[in-house]
């Protein structure tokens, strides 16, 4: 056990009264991450909550929330940590800013973490938040119930690609083993996440997807969406999207760049030895080597100008040239 998972255990123990809160825009491994460690620490009989602003993803909002999940939070309620969890920066926090003044834990796995908070535990050997919060419920003693651990499968599975990343690793292998084992509904998990996207969403990816934009003979694949288009297919949802354009034979980088009200929205995804967090962070982003994202403070056509350019000077090429 690491020094500092030591002190978060033994702050966990100690104290009674916990804010857990995903990032902003949470995924798969920030909702299931807080739900799984929300359910272990009312087992453990601390009062505890999960504070976001956003409601649960369409693909795993079947999981059991109980009382947790709330959009609101009275700061003169009783508070010793807020526990950030999956955000490698306050800035992924900031649409909650009050709560930065108070006690932070904070337990993350991106190597682009900028350890914040009083607290930290940061391990980017981890494919997810979720393994971590897997060994912490271990290391805190209580026993992996089936929702906890429906939980933490969504957040690894959702975090790997269904383990198709890099990130995979044995220990990921053998956690999610654990948790197989503990009576999860393998095929409910699967049918949520991969299996249950709206007509609207399909014909938006229809549309996207027809219009990507090719770089460097094919090596980088861009694609661009605005408010507007997004409206007229009546849907805001544009996962998956960025992962399609990626698997191209040719495409060593794949960008999504979004527009949603008054930002623009970055995500990338690479394979082989392209690292788009350092992209990322130039850009005051973060995340992975193959997969990072951004807020650009540029319009549609000025973000996709200048990723062109930095990519070209990165020097992708396509893995059929390699």
């Amino acid at each position: 056990m690491t020094m500092m998972k030591t002190s978060i255990v033994q702050a966990i123990s100690e104290k009674h009264d916990f804010v857990i809160m995903p990032h902003r825009h949470p995924d798969g491994d920030a909702v299931g991450s807080s739900l799984a460690l929300a359910l272990a620490l009312a087992a453990l009989g601390k009062n505890v909550k999960v504070w976001s602003l956003d409601p649960l993803p369409y693909d795993v909002a079947f999981l059991e929330t109980g009382a947790f999940w709330v959009d609101t939070w009275d700061e003169e309620e009783p508070l010793d940590y807020i526990i950030a969890l999956d955000s490698s920066d306050p800035g992924r926090l900031e649409d909650r800013p009050a709560s930065l003044s108070r006690p932070l834990i904070n337990i993350d796995h991106h190597k682009t973490n900028t350890r914040y908070g009083d607290l930290c535990w940061v391990d980017p050997e981890a494919s997810a938040t979720g393994e971590m919060i897997h060994e912490l419920i271990e290391s805190l003693g209580v026993p992996l119930s089936v929702p906890m651990a429906t939980a933490l499968y969504v957040a690894i599975s959702t975090d790997t690609g269904s383990f198709m990343y890099t990130n995979t690793s044995r220990r990921t292998h053998l956690i999610a083993g654990d948790l197989l084992s503990r009576g999860i509904d393998l095929d409910t998990i699967n049918r949520h996440l991969y299996q249950n996207i709206s007509l609207n969403k399909f014909r938006l990816d229809a549309y996207a997807l027809g219009k990507v934009a090719f770089y460097d003979e094919g090596a980088l694949g861009i694609v661009v969406i605005s408010e507007a288009e997004m409206k007229a297919y009546d849907c805001t949802n544009t996962d998956h999207i960025v992962e399609a354009v990626r698997n191209i034979d040719t495409v060593s980088v794949a960008v999504l760049i979004v527009e949603r009200r008054d930002e623009v929205k970055v995500s990338m995804r690479s394979k082989g030895a392209v690292d788009v967090s350092e992209i990322a962070l130039k850009h005051q982003g973060g995340g992975h080597a193959n997969a990072a994202g951004f807020s650009s403070s540029h319009d549609l056509e000025t973000t996709e100008k200048l990723l062109i350019k930095e990519f070209g000077q990165v020097g992708i090429r396509s893995d059929r040239h390699q």
